[in-house]
């Protein structure tokens, strides 16, 4: 009788709140239902969200079946139609009721909640998502084990798996497949195969490596089944649903551009992200050192061998300090006279490059100018085991940097080397573009490959024609035109033969469309003084070809820009924020720069700039300056009184009065010149760097440097070519000069750069044998850690492993720095707004909190150390494994947000019955 009275009771009267508390269901089920239907009519941002939000958790862990799938159905209007903010900040209290409740329940109710998961995934928050599935499946339920499964297989089919913790799933994977009911390591199963479809087999055989030889065999035909699949997500992020669709019109092609493959597709899967990085200094063998000291041949090919049958398995190395490694294979390499040490010591060095990449750049050069040295050697084996090695080292740094070493190596008498120099080459510059081959490299490196020509050897000219043709496909026929000219017809025909065959490696930039009427009247209107004075030159000067290649080759960003455009009004083009970005400088061609500068200053000036009298060169470059000062400033044309100031002898003239006069008219220019850009910069950048340990040219080469990096406000651009070209120079002068200059403009400018690009300059130089290049390196540390006197330990653990011979420097160093605050900056690199605020100007560096690295410890966090945290029967054994996990913790101060399944399992341990464990736990 009671039954029926409640089964007619009416509810509807009753307030919503109350209904939704009510202690009895049918209450809350009607209560449910009219919350759901005011939250699909309701605005976004209305306060009636923000109000039941902290309920969530207790609609989805209703213990009645019916008001749990009505409390479903309110989780899902909350998701869908609340602010994304708002509706985000509930994922993690709806997850854990789900995983809790959910899972184990009506199929409907389980239904109801899949769909409620993919609406958390939506609002961005799916690491909450997969971590709370993750630890579900750590329950004890099989049904609650298979249905967390089964969700995070529902999720990487509709999302796909490039926005998810692909890592964390992997890892959360071996518990399934090990376990004892056959639904869970069937659902394992399947997930593993839908993981293939967006990872591929080889991806995942890394974290599978451990199932059992049936299972893998098992998972490895499955795998096979969906190899060429090439699944798309059928749901989206909020953010990628809001993006806007490609315009139907912005084809690149009908622009006259080639979309670059890369922005056309999103980026392939790198397995890497998967893996911890390891130290390979701790696969080394024990006495590796004492055994590369040793006498015996032998011992040192075999421990060498011993180190590279275990370092050949890292995936992933961890950037450290490998300098006495380093150091040890830089002297097998040039001193061992056995060559199965040498070549052990090439794998050594490939592996080092391979695994470190821009972190191995301070020692590229040496390590290059070594192995091409050691190219002497006649067995094959060996020479491609140093040519990978040298191809490896390439790939670490630029033809900028490593030039000198070519060039070197170009010359050394043995024509094994020069043929294998000519090769390499060849190879380094198939990953080389016209704005990265620039006129300094062009200006010695193509004379130098034709003088290989005439060589006697027939293997070193074909070899010098395979690098000549390469870079005729790379810069055009016009740009080496003035080069070729002189060269013997056949071996013109074999360079041009060559170039055809060459293979590039980087995209050249977008193809020019055909000319507008514009471009073909502004052709037409070129002086004829200009044309007569190209047919009376029977070939350009050498310094001048690199500006043709520039004029031949589309402006940069061409291809980027078009291929952006084709993605959309909003597509952004990934850049470094810290590089100069100038559009405002037009193309001209080196003749008609000659003209323009001729017709500014007059013939007579022209003359004297190249005069071998360094009076007269001297008294042009003053008669241009005091001209320069009268101009208005739209009348100031840089390009034209750069390319003036470049004509030979140019920034390597010997006269230092001459030089300074020019260094004093490149900053004028970068101060005060309208139309100062990119082009100027990269053309004057490296000679003004090369200055900076010239006594009587330091003054003019530092400010102007400061004034270009105020300009194109970048101090982050020039301070790395500054530090880049002086590193690689082997005057200690030159080096700890280039050191100090950055060290001046941190306190001028502020902390306007990023730490992580020069901490491999600052350990170099606090390596360096030469006293001053040590105290400068320690002066730039100074600098550097003022900017830290908030968190001084973690600026130390930027720096990475050091020298044990240095660290108590190193320490001294930064304690002194951190005491005084950081100086106040006297220059800017963004303008100050006109209203005359003060705080208008913004600071492009990231914060100091953000440049430390952070330890990825999540995979400590898994096998006997898990086991223990949960073993129910004995207290130690937890107490053991909490002492654990705050050594890891102790060890590693600053961590990723990725902690893997500890969250899930200190949670546990917070219900412990041991006080004193809790304790432990909350500490």
């Amino acid at each position: 009788l009671a039954d029926a009275e409640e089964a007619g009771e009416d509810f509807s009267g009753l307030p919503l709140e109350e209904r939704l508390s009510h202690k009895n269901w049918k209450a809350r089920v009607s209560g449910l239902e009219d919350l759901a239907k005011k939250f699909r009519i309701l605005e976004e941002d209305s306060p009636d969200y923000g109000k039941y939000s902290y309920d969530m958790k207790k609609f989805v862990s209703d213990t009645n079946a019916a008001a749990l799938e009505k409390g479903l159905e309110v989780a899902a209007a909350f998701l869908e139609f609340a602010k994304m903010e708002l509706a985000a900040k509930s994922v993690q209290d709806i997850m854990q009721g789900i995983t809790a409740k959910c899972f184990n329940t009506r199929p409907k109710a389980k239904e109801l909640a899949n769909k409620v998961i993919l609406l958390c995934v939506e609002v961005e928050k799916q690491d909450i998502v997969i971590d709370e599935l993750i630890a579900g499946c750590g329950g004890k339920i099989p049904k609650v084990i298979v249905a967390c499964i089964s969700a995070i297989n529902n999720i990487v089919s509709h999302f796909g798996a490039r926005i998810l913790k692909v890592k964390v799933i992997l890892n959360g994977l071996s518990g399934p497949f090990a376990h004892n009911d056959k639904n869970i390591r069937g659902e394992a199963k399947n997930l593993s195969v839908e993981l293939c479809k967006w990872l591929k087999a080889d991806n995942l055989r890394v974290f599978l490596k451990d199932l059992k030889p049936v299972q893998l065999k098992e998972l490895e035909e499955e795998w096979k089944k969906v190899a060429d699949e090439t699944p798309k997500p059928t749901r989206f992020l909020r953010s990628q649903q809001n993006a806007p669709e490609e315009a139907p019109g912005d084809d690149p092609a009908e622009s006259g551009g080639e979309a670059t493959p890369l922005q056309d597709q999103p980026p392939a899967f790198d397995p890497l992200e998967l893996v911890d990085p390891e130290d390979l200094k701790k696969h080394l063998p024990a006495d590796f050192f004492q055994f590369m000291a040793t006498g015996k041949w032998s011992e040192r090919r075999d421990a060498m061998n011993e180190f590279l049958e275990q370092a050949t398995k890292v995936m992933k190395v961890l950037p450290t300090d490998y300098s006495e490694l380093q150091t040890a294979m830089h002297k097998i390499i040039t001193k061992d006279t056995n060559v199965n040490c040498v070549q052990c010591a090439a794998k050594i060095v490939t592996l080092l490059a391979k695994g470190l990449k821009n972190q191995f750049e301070p020692q590229s050069k040496l390590f290059l100018t070594a192995v091409l040295e050691k190219m002497k050697e006649k067995k094959p084996a060996v020479v491609a085991t140093l040519s990978e090695c040298a191809d490896a080292i390439y790939q670490t740094s630029s033809l900028l940097n490593l030039h000198e070493a070519i060039l070197e190596a170009l010359e050394n008498k043995n024509p094994n080397v020069k043929t294998e120099t000519c090769l390499f080459t060849a190879r380094s510059l198939c990953y080389c573009s016209p704005t990265t081959l620039t006129k300094p490299i062009i200006k010695v490196l193509i004379p130098s490959l034709l003088k290989r020509l005439d060589d006697t050897t027939p293997q070193v000219r074909d070899a010098s024609s395979l690098a000549l043709g390469t870079c005729l496909k790379i810069l055009g026929d016009r740009a080496l035109a003035s080069y070729l000219e002189d060269v013997d017809k056949n071996k013109k025909t074999k360079i041009e033969e060559a170039s055809e065959k060459a293979e590039l490696k980087v995209s050249q930039g977008a193809k020019k469309a055909k000319p507008k009427e514009k471009e073909a009247t502004k052709t037409k209107e070129v002086p004829k003084k200009a044309a007569a004075k190209t047919s009376d030159k029977s070939a350009n000067p050498p310094g001048k070809a690199a500006s043709t290649a520039k004029t031949a080759a589309p402006p940069k960003g061409t291809a980027t820009k078009t291929a952006a455009k084709a993605k959309g009004a909003t597509a952004k083009v990934k850049t470094d924020d810290f590089l100069p970005n100038f559009d405002r400088e037009p193309s001209l061609s080196s003749d008609e720069l000659d003209t323009m500068v001729e017709e500014r200053f007059g013939a007579e000036i022209v003359t004297r700039l190249s005069d071998p009298k360094w009076k007269d060169r001297v008294d042009a470059c003053t008669e241009i300056k005091e001209l320069l000062e009268t101009m208005e400033k739209d009348e100031i044309n840089s390009q034209l009184i750069i390319h003036a100031l470049m004509m030979k002898p140019g920034l390597a003239d010997g006269n230092i009065q001459a030089l300074n006069l020019k260094f004093g008219m490149i900053g004028f220019l970068a101060k005060r010149a309208p139309d100062w850009g990119s082009k100027c910069t990269e053309a004057v950048l490296t000679n003004l760097s090369e200055k900076l340990g010239d006594v009587k040219l330091k003054i003019t080469s530092t400010e102007s440097l400061l004034l270009i990096s105020e300009r194109i406000q970048s101090l982050h651009h020039v301070a790395l070519t500054v530090l880049s070209v002086c590193s690689a120079h082997k005057s200690p002068k030159i080096q700890s000069e280039g050191l100090l200059w950055l060290a001046n403009a941190l306190e001028e400018f502020g902390m306007k750069v990023r730490l992580p690009s020069f901490v491999g300059y600052i350990k170099t130089g606090l390596s360096s044998t030469n006293p001053t290049v040590k105290a400068s390196s320690l002066k730039l540390l100074s600098a550097f850690a003022v900017f830290f006197s908030s968190n001084p330990a973690g600026f130390k653990a930027m720096l990475g492993d050091l020298n044990p011979n240095i660290v108590s420097k190193v320490d001294n160093q930064i304690k002194s720095a951190t005491e005084n605050p950081p100086p106040a900056p006297s220059r800017s690199l963004k303008p100050v707004k006109d209203d005359g605020d003060d705080n208008s100007t913004t600071d492009d560096s990231a914060s100091m909190e953000d440049m430390i690295p952070r330890a990825d410890i999540s995979g400590q966090f898994k096998g006997d150390i898990m086991d223990k945290l949960a073993d129910k029967k004995d207290w130690k054994m937890r107490s053991e494994a909490l002492q654990e996990i705050q050594d890891i913790l102790k060890h590693n101060p600053y961590i990723s947000p990725n902690l893997g399944l500890l969250p899930a399992g200190l949670k546990s341990r917070l219900a412990d019955t041991n006080k004193n464990l809790v304790c432990t736990t909350l500490g």
